[in-house]
């Protein structure tokens, strides 16, 4: 990639990084996801998003789309060990203790 190029591609993160609503070109940069994909979660009606009577295009809020793509967060390892320790510890208090 050309120097210029590069400038270009930093300058416009940023500015997206800024930006409070996104179109859907600026929503690609933001999430990674392809234009395609883009519009068949919003046909699905699976990411929040904006169109207005009388506008071309579909808008998204950055913060709404930064909510949804962080809403299903995987557990470590660790707090899965430490909800099966808690979840044994109470279900062996409820019966009584061990035998």
């Amino acid at each position: 990639m050309e120097e210029k190029q590069i400038i270009s591609s930093l300058q416009q993160m940023v500015l997206v990084a800024l930006k409070p609503v996104l179109t859907m070109d600026e929503a690609t940069i933001f999430t990674g996801f392809s234009k395609s994909y883009l519009y068949k979660l919003t046909c699905r009606k699976l990411i929040p998003y904006y169109k207005n009577k009388g506008m071309k295009g579909i808008y998204f809020k950055r913060e709404e789309l930064e909510a949804w793509m962080t809403q299903e967060r995987v557990a470590t390892q660790e707090e899965i060990e430490q909800e099966a320790i808690r979840y044994t510890v109470t279900n062996d208090m409820k019966k009584g203790g061990r035998k």
